[in-house]
């Protein structure tokens, strides 16, 4: 936590939140949701974030993500079965998937789910 700029600490699980869809491209789900989450939690907890409110932004990146990642079996079978290319694939979604996250963050702020 020291590491950590101190304007930036406050607001850690948005950020997370926001990067949601880069980090699932190299986090599987057990690091994110066992390594990575308490972790932030416990530095947002410090600025009396609840860890549930700290939670929704960073899963709504997350799960969101699931799509495009890489290490998900699902989506090679589905590009099999659809005969394309992950990297293709992955040109053309990215930016879609990340758009939509962000949205959806948007919509769970406005809905009250996690204070700024």
């Amino acid at each position: 936590m020291a590491v950590l700029p101190g304007a930036f600490s406050h607001y850690l699980h948005l950020i997370i939140g926001i990067l949601g869809i880069p980090l699932e491209l190299v986090l599987n789900t057990d690091a994110f949701f066992f390594a990575l989450m308490p972790v932030v939690n416990q530095i947002v907890a410090g600025f009396g974030i609840s860890a549930t409110a700290a939670a929704y932004p960073m899963i709504i990146g997350k799960v969101t993500g699931t799509f495009v990642c890489p290490l998900a079996p699902a989506l090679w079978l589905a590009l099999g079965i659809a005969e394309l290319d992950m990297g293709k694939f992955l040109k053309y979604s990215l930016l879609w998937v990340w758009a939509y996250s962000l949205v959806l963050l948007l919509v769970g702020y406005l809905l009250g789910l996690f204070p700024l």
